[in-house]
């Protein structure tokens, strides 16, 4: 569990320090350079935003929060179905030490599954920007950082005591066995 608050955590401070500088501080302007019509050049100013830019911005920043926590949801549900699925294996008294080892290693691509979503996130997030869907490329970008971080939590916080834990069973009846 402790991982999980850690990923969500760290997705939150990750997207707030790259998002707040670009939609609090900055003004953005296009500016379209003559000598070549078909470069844009995209202007920074440190002028003091007026009210509706500022309205803009915590809208920005409304929808960005609303993408981040609607991504924590969605991979919240492989992290809850990699931790039972470990208890299972873990629980099973029959099985001896080095087939719960074979069975977490069968069991890995449930470790996979946050990075998928974050892929489906970011296709679908672009795919929307077709359609002028105003925070899609927030979702396609948001989507794929989550589900790089909840994907290496679980493997980091989940997968990797497991694992150790059977190793060290598995060693400590090796050594019964040669004793």
């Amino acid at each position: 569990m402790k991982a999980l608050y850690l990923a969500l955590g760290l997705a939150i401070g990750i997207g707030w320090i790259a998002f707040s500088g670009r939609f609090l501080s900055l003004d953005r302007a296009s500016a379209v350079d003559q000598s070549s019509p078909t470069v844009v050049k995209v202007v920074y100013s440190q002028r003091p935003a007026s009210q509706s830019d500022q309205s803009v911005s915590h809208g920005m920043i409304d929808s960005w929060f609303t993408w981040l926590v609607v991504f924590c949801l969605i991979d919240l549900i492989p992290c809850v179905m990699a931790k039972r699925m470990l208890a299972s294996i873990c629980r099973r008294e029959d099985v001896p030490a080095s087939h719960k080892l074979k069975l977490v290693e069968n069991e890995d691509v449930i470790f996979d599954f946050p990075l998928y979503i974050g892929l489906l996130g970011t296709v679908g997030g672009f795919c929307l920007i077709a359609h002028d869907f105003v925070s899609s490329r927030d979702a396609a970008y948001i989507s794929t950082i989550i589900g790089i971080i909840f994907s290496a939590a679980m493997r980091f916080f989940i997968l990797r005591p497991v694992r150790i834990s059977l190793q060290e069973k598995l060693l400590k009846t090796i050594g019964q066995r040669n004793e």
